[in-house]
């Protein structure tokens, strides 16, 4: 109770022009498919954890497994792939060729139509692999930063020394009401914190547990995961 009342002395005795927005929200990812690059998921499958990137050429695209410094060898490839557009999203269409997996080097590998549709935001894609029995496997990715080195880092950012206090008191008040039985209250906080800082995840977080809906919850948990990707 005492923290809870030290939290709100110090919001309440903050002036208003501490209270206004200091960071502007992150830009939305362009809807293009060339000099980007994705890491894919296939639960059970075999795509799970791939990188996928355009090769230099710009018609083919390639998933490997990224090692530390330097991708490792092509796992699947996508060749002569053409962009277009579905329901004014993104899509990308190629045809592929996986290798089997424990086969012998120089059999044949399966082959088929590998399609992609990019999200509404940009941060993601939802595709099928159609192989030649006609069976569609599906598989995702999440988009990633392309710097490298020294020049990475993440799309979030700490809230500006100026509203740190602020900030972190919405935050650390929320969570003490959310214990409290208090979610409601606890939103408002959460709110009040993304307001102030966009762009620092743990106003979001706050968001994701103190949610008012199921949709609500996971498109802040989703934020949190994209701010603390990398850029």
């Amino acid at each position: 109770a005492a923290a809870l009342s030290e939290y709100s002395a110090a919001i309440g005795a903050m002036p208003a022009s501490v209270l206004q927005p200091w960071q502007p929200p992150l830009e939305p990812e362009p809807l293009l498919w060339p000099g980007t690059a994705w890491l894919c998921d296939q639960p059970g499958g075999a795509l799970r954890g791939l990188v996928l990137r355009e090769d230099k050429e710009g018609a083919d695209w390639t998933l490997t497994r990224p090692p530390p410094n330097k991708p490792g060898p092509a796992v699947l490839r996508l060749h002569s792939a053409s962009a277009g557009e579905e329901g004014g999203r993104p899509t990308l269409r190629a045809e592929y060729v996986l290798p089997v997996e424990g086969a012998a080097e120089g059999a044949a590998a399966e082959s088929g139509i590998a399609e992609l549709v990019m999200a509404d935001d940009g941060r993601s894609f939802e595709g099928t692999l159609c192989g030649p029995g006609g069976e569609a496997r599906l598989w995702r990715g999440a988009r990633l930063g392309v710097g490298t080195g020294m020049r990475r880092k993440r799309r979030g950012a700490k809230p500006p020394q100026k509203a740190a206090w602020v900030h972190d008191s919405y935050t650390r008040r929320g969570r003490l009401l959310l214990a409290a039985g208090d979610a409601a209250a606890a939103r408002a906080d959460a709110l009040a914190a993304i307001r102030l800082c966009p762009r620092a995840a743990d106003g979001w977080s706050l968001l994701a547990d103190a949610a008012e809906s199921e949709g609500e919850a996971a498109a802040a948990a989703a934020e949190v995961e994209w701010l603390q990707g990398w850029a």
